[in-house]
């Protein structure tokens, strides 16, 4: 073997062994980037918050997290509230603040109370929170575009009537 065929031998070698160890290091990124995702409270297993706004008469409550200095949630605030109406058969609703005054609806429950926001919202406002029966914290999405959680709704409410079925996360896309 020549020295040429060695050094390219070893050079491909050397390829291989770069590109297996960025594998390693993204799934890492992407898992702590997954665990990030969650509250504080969250990644250490069921929040006793969590378990305030756990659903009483369906699978699901979704809970919108909001800032009260954030002009952006207030604005996303009605559309929430629609969204309550046309599927209060679906899931239940809520609207999560450290402070201030949010006026209540039909089908929204306002919870204002700070230590409960700040074990469970995310690091951005507004936030989406999907909580299940027990007070189990399922997904923790953005707020602001609420055209994901009408999907996910719509699909919630044909599967329904069709037959009885898990409730789709607010991050899973529908086909």
């Amino acid at each position: 073997m020549s020295f040429t065929t060695a050094a390219l031998v070893l050079a491909w070698l050397a390829i291989v062994l770069l590109g297996c160890g960025f594998a390693a290091l993204l799934q890492q990124v992407r898992t702590l980037q997954a665990a990030l995702r969650l509250p504080a409270a969250a990644r250490d297993g069921v929040p006793e918050a969590a378990a305030a706004l756990a659903p009483t008469t369906a699978e699901r409550r979704y809970v919108l997290t909001v800032d009260p200095d954030c002009g952006y949630c207030h604005d996303v605030l009605p559309r929430f509230r629609q969204l309550a109406a046309l599927y209060a058969t679906v899931a239940e609703f809520g609207i999560l603040a450290a402070s201030g005054e949010y006026p209540p609806s039909t089908g929204v429950d306002v919870v204002v109370d700070a230590p409960t926001y700040h074990q469970l919202a995310p690091s951005w406002s507004p936030g989406l929170l999907a909580i299940g029966t027990g007070g189990v914290l399922i997904d923790v999405a953005p707020g602001g575009d609420l055209a994901a959680l009408e999907k996910v709704l719509e699909r919630s409410a044909t599967s329904t009537q069709a037959a009885p079925s898990r409730a789709p996360t607010p991050t899973e896309v529908p086909s």
